[in-house]
C-alpha cells in the first residue's frame, strides 16, 4: 500500500472490502485493530525500517496497551484514510496514534492510541535502539498539536 507523509504524519488508504462487515452492517469493532496493524506496518517500512529488520536486530515491537475510540461507522465500499504519528518517544516506550477517516472527509470515524514497547529475543523490555529512535522521531507529533 502507498504511504506518503504530510508534515509529521503519515497517511495511507485502504478499501472496506464484504469481510470486515459485522451483522449490523458496519465494520466490525476488531477490524479497525487489523487496519491500524497493517498501517503501522507499511508505516515502518515506508520509513525503511520492516519487522524482519527489526527481528534480525533482537528487536521485538509489541504493544502494551491500546484504546480505541469509535466514533462514527465505515460501512462496506468505504475508502478508509487512516493517518499515524508518534505522540511520546520515552527511553523505553513509545506511543503511537491513529485515525481512521473516510477519504476525503475531516470526519474522523475511529481514534487508536497504542503504547509499544521494545523487547529483546528473551521477552524483556528493553530501551528504544538508536536507529529506531531515530526513524520514529521523523513521525514525532508530541501530543496536544492540532490535527492535520
Amino acid at each position: 500500500m502507498e504511504v506518503e507523509q504530510v508534515g509529521r504524519r503519515l497517511r495511507t488508504f485502504y478499501k472496506v472490502r464484504s469481510f470486515h462487515i459485522d451483522v449490523y452492517g458496519h465494520v466490525n469493532n476488531a477490524e479497525y485493530l487489523r487496519f491500524a496493524e497493517m498501517a503501522r506496518d507499511d508505516f515502518m517500512e515506508h520509513l525503511g525500517l520492516t519487522v524482519p529488520q527489526l527481528l534480525d536486530a533482537g528487536v521485538r515491537l509489541v504493544i502494551a496497551e491500546t484504546r480505541v475510540r469509535y466514533l462514527r461507522p465505515a460501512v462496506y465500499g468505504d475508502t478508509l484514510e487512516i493517518w499515524g504519528w508518534i505522540s511520546e518517544l520515552g527511553r523505553v516506550r513509545s506511543v503511537w496514534e491513529q485515525e481512521m477517516r473516510r477519504a476525503g472527509s475531516d470526519e474522523v470515524l475511529t481514534r487508536i492510541w497504542s503504547r509499544v514497547a521494545c523487547l529483546d529475543a528473551g521477552n524483556r523490555i528493553i530501551p528504544i535502539p538508536e536507529t529506531l529512535r531515530q526513524v520514529l522521531a521523523r513521525v514525532l507529533e508530541p501530543a496536544g498539536n492540532s490535527p492535520a
